[in-house]
C-alpha cells in the first residue's frame, strides 16, 4: 500500500458543494483519516505505547480539513415555543427543570444532564 492509495481512498469521501452544501463530508474524511493514521502508527511501531508512537512516513502531509460552517444547525432545527409547551406538558418534573434551565441559556444541556439523573 502506498501513500497514493491512502489519498485515493480518502478522496472518495470528498463531495461537491452541490451535493453537500453543509460540508458533512469533511467530518467523515477526517474520521477516516484518523483511523488510517492510527492503524499505520500501530503497524509501523506495534511495541510502543499508542501515545508515544510517531506519525508514520506514509501519513506525512495528508491534510485534515476544517468545515466552513461554524455550526451545522439551522434556526429551524431549534425548538419552537410550541415544541417547548408540548414537551413541558408531558415530561416528568425533573425534565421540566432541565428544559427550562437549558432554554434559558444559564446552563449548557451537557452540564445539566451530567449532574442530574433524569428519570
Amino acid at each position: 500500500m502506498t501513500r497514493e492509495d491512502i489519498i485515493s481512498f480518502l478522496e472518495k469521501f470528498h463531495k461537491p458543494e452541490e451535493l453537500d452544501p453543509l460540508h458533512k463530508w469533511v467530518g467523515t474524511y477526517n474520521i477516516k483519516r484518523e483511523i488510517v493514521r492510527q492503524f499505520f502508527s500501530w503497524f509501523y511501531d506495534p511495541n510502543t505505547e499508542r501515545i508515544r508512537r510517531k506519525r508514520p512516513p506514509i501519513m506525512e502531509n495528508i491534510p485534515s480539513f476544517k468545515r466552513k460552517e461554524i455550526s451545522i444547525y439551522k434556526p429551524t432545527d431549534l425548538w419552537t415555543q410550541t415544541d417547548d409547551l408540548l414537551f413541558l406538558t408531558y415530561c416528568p418534573p425533573k425534565n421540566v427543570m432541565v428544559q427550562i434551565r437549558t432554554k434559558n441559556g444559564s446552563v449548557p444541556p451537557t452540564n445539566t444532564l451530567s449532574k442530574e439523573k433524569i428519570g
